[in-house]
């Protein structure tokens, strides 16, 4: 990629305007955002960048935890509530105590330590919608396979969306999930993501991440200059002595 710079301009500014514009994750960075009282630094989680700036209509996620892709997926679904005129954003989870947590400690506090993210979003007396830009984000109950949380259907009814997350999809039933789904008909600018640990080889994510492009995020060894993929390569990635 080449930027240009006008005769003028500072050149450095220029191309900050540009990834001000084009990368959502840049957009993150500079807003200086404290996430549970630390700055958001993503340096630190070099592998979240690809993540929050990818408008892909359809994304899997194989995760592992303390990898930070819950508040990535905030901060994307936020910033695309923000910047584009969308009909409604749907977070869905297995569990009611999960919407509660969810709403409560992570999504209100990333709110309340940003004020430039939470000027954005109008007071609602309820823990499953938010309102932010004129875009109504809900948090919703998919229940359990295991039947310990059976959700609501009338909660996943006539919810007319353009933004769908699945956090921990393998866990839900499958005809919740066709069910949420539905809610994209009608969007012209669709996007789901689907985030969860594999359970069974060939179901679920795993699925949806085999019939995906797989991608990967490499590590550079500080000693050979090699790129790794930690999750494939380990542990024959190690080299002693």
């Amino acid at each position: 990629m080449s930027v240009g710079a006008r005769e003028g301009i500072d050149p450095e500014s220029q191309i900050s305007a540009y990834y001000q514009f084009v990368s959502r994750a840049y957009r993150c960075v500079s807003l200086n955002l404290e996430i549970d009282g630390q700055k958001f630094d993503l340096q630190e989680y070099k592998h979240l960048v690809g993540i929050i700036d990818d408008d892909h209509p359809d994304i899997v996620i194989i995760k592992g935890a303390q990898l930070g892709l819950t508040i990535a997926h905030i901060l994307k679904a936020i910033d695309r509530a923000i910047r584009e005129e969308l009909r409604g954003t749907l977070y869905l989870f297995p569990r009611e105590r999960d919407v509660t947590d969810f709403s409560k400690a992570r999504f209100a506090r990333i709110l309340a330590e940003n004020p430039e993210l939470g000027r954005h979003v109008r007071a609602t007396d309820s823990i499953s919608i938010k309102e932010i830009a004129g875009t109504y984000i809900y948090f919703r109950a998919a229940g359990t396979k295991a039947g310990g949380s059976v959700g609501s259907k009338a909660g996943l009814k006539s919810i007319p969306i353009d933004d769908l997350y699945y956090d921990e999809r393998d866990e839900m039933p499958d005809d919740r999930v066709a069910l949420a789904d539905r809610r994209l008909d009608g969007s012209l600018k669709p996007h789901r993501t689907a985030l969860g640990t594999p359970t069974v080889p060939g179901y679920g994510v795993d699925e949806q991440y085999q019939e995906s492009d797989q991608r990967t995020f490499h590590h550079k060894c500080a000693n050979c200059g090699g790129w790794t993929c930690l999750e494939l390569g380990w542990p024959e990635c190690l080299v002693l002595g």
